[in-house]
């Protein structure tokens, strides 16, 4: 399991995913788990970069919300869970209504394939 914080600069952003986590992350055999604040658009070429390696949780999103920042009026989803193709992907939920944090809690539900 893989947790990450990237910062504000699309630039400095890719190039910390392109050459310092994503080759570490994606050489892992075992089953692998990358989330977090990614400061990043689905749209983004970030996001793209991380695409190409691992899938998106949110394709399993059985809620209403999906947006994740801000918590008190969210209106972007710059907060990722990417898994590896050992996992299945059972349902994923962005929890509404919390203000536990300035972003929203994302829930992920797996299982590992053998």
């Amino acid at each position: 399991m893989f947790n990450l914080h990237l910062g504000l600069k699309a630039a400095e952003r890719y190039r910390h995913l392109q050459d310092i986590i994503l080759p570490r992350v994606c050489a892992v055999s075992s089953p692998v788990l990358l989330g977090g604040d990614f400061n990043a658009r689905p749209e983004s070429s970030e996001i793209g970069l991380v695409k190409n390696c691992l899938q998106d949780s949110f394709r399993a999103n059985s809620g209403e919300c999906i947006h994740t920042f801000p918590s008190d009026q969210p209106c972007a989803r710059i907060d990722y869970i990417f898994l590896s193709n050992r996992w299945e992907l059972n349902d994923y939920k962005v929890i509404p209504d919390t203000q536990a944090s300035d972003h929203l809690p994302l829930v992920c539900e797996v299982t590992i394939q053998p």
